[in-house]
């Protein structure tokens, strides 16, 4: 394909209401559009770092962003082979702009081959992603997986939230998410507390603020704690030594922050090697990202309930593929992401 113009925008979404973990607190969200065109196509990507997880400022991304620019000619007749390996020439060591410019390209050459980006991804991705929804006081949950953030309020206080939401679900599983709050005896102290009141705790996300392999191995032998990993996959910790050790039991992806395409998908293969399961989640992207995430969660052939609902985040920024109360997504008849032009 020969590329005529490269095209960025930035953008700055305000949330609906301030998102809170143990140690940040997110007000609003900045990332950068990206349009790259070829003959009437237009391929979307967005690139989109997260405070306290990605180590890429703006201007590096936009040094690696000029990079690749001067390195298309306009007269060469590309392959999607060629565009992604200069993506990763020029973008390896920029995991945002890595993934901002991979989904462009899959996006551009998806509506080409007028199919979705996941079935251009994989022949057999299903039709269907479900979501699961994360705890707010004002929504009505629709589904049966509710992700909590654990370490903003007291222990007790958590119990009585998830006790009421048991009582009027009595299927609801829980992912309970610490951000590295807790110790070790910290988290046994939790844990025992949780593990007494609460049932149906699918796993609890990151709970420990220095995660090694001997804590890892010490939760495994003393707790039936499920642990799974989220911030381990961007700060240079040993993730893949506990995943072949069996410590892990679910991996949560954030695709914008991880990189490239090619990165992404080979840590899905390496979770589905050692039977780990795989949740793809927000890192707070508009509708472009959130849209790149869904179809790489449909790619993996992944039937988990993901935590991709924008409406979680923004209401101002519309999903073509969904609307605000759903629990599935149905992308049997998208072309591409799913944006044809943007307005």
């Amino acid at each position: 394909m020969k590329i005529q113009h490269i095209n960025q925008t930035t953008c700055n979404l305000k949330l609906n209401k301030k998102f809170q973990n143990s140690h940040t607190t997110y007000k609003e969200k900045g990332s950068i559009i990206l349009e790259i065109i070829s003959d009437s196509f237009i391929g979307y990507g967005e690139i989109c770092p997260l405070n306290h997880f990605s180590n890429e400022t703006f201007q590096e991304i936009n040094w690696g962003f000029q990079g690749f620019i001067e390195s298309i000619d306009n007269t060469i007749d590309y392959s999607l082979k060629d565009l992604l390996t200069l993506a990763e020439i020029h973008c390896a060591d920029i995991p945002s702009l890595h993934f901002g410019i991979d989904t462009a390209l899959y996006d551009l050459q998806s509506k080409k081959n007028k199919v979705s980006l996941s079935k251009f991804l994989c022949s057999k991705a299903p039709d269907y992603i479900k979501l699961s929804s994360l705890y707010t006081k004002q929504k009505i949950y629709n589904t049966n997986t509710i992700k909590y953030k654990l370490g903003i309020k007291t222990i007790e206080e958590d119990i009585k939230i998830l006790q009421l939401l048991q009582r009027q679900n009595k299927t609801i599983k829980f992912r309970l998410d610490a951000n590295r709050k807790y110790s070790y005896l910290e988290f046994q102290e939790i844990y025992k507390k949780l593990n007494d009141e609460i049932y149906n705790i699918e796993y609890f996300e990151e709970p420990i603020k220095t995660p090694n392999i001997k804590i890892l191995k010490k939760i495994k032998s003393e707790t039936k704690a499920q642990i799974a990993i989220d911030e381990s996959l961007y700060d240079g910790s040993d993730y893949k030594q506990w995943m072949e050790n069996d410590l892990i039991h679910t991996v949560i992806i954030k695709p914008s922050i991880l990189g490239g395409y090619r990165k992404i998908l080979h840590l899905c293969e390496i979770a589905a090697k050692y039977n780990i399961k795989v949740i793809f989640s927000s890192a707070l992207e508009s509708g472009i990202g959130n849209a790149a995430t869904i179809h790489l969660a449909a790619a993996t052939q992944n039937y988990q309930e993901h935590g991709l609902n924008i409406y979680n985040f923004y209401d101002s920024c519309k999903q073509p593929l969904y609307q605000k109360d759903d629990n599935t997504i149905n992308l049997k008849s998208i072309v591409g992401l799913g944006y044809d032009r943007l307005s």
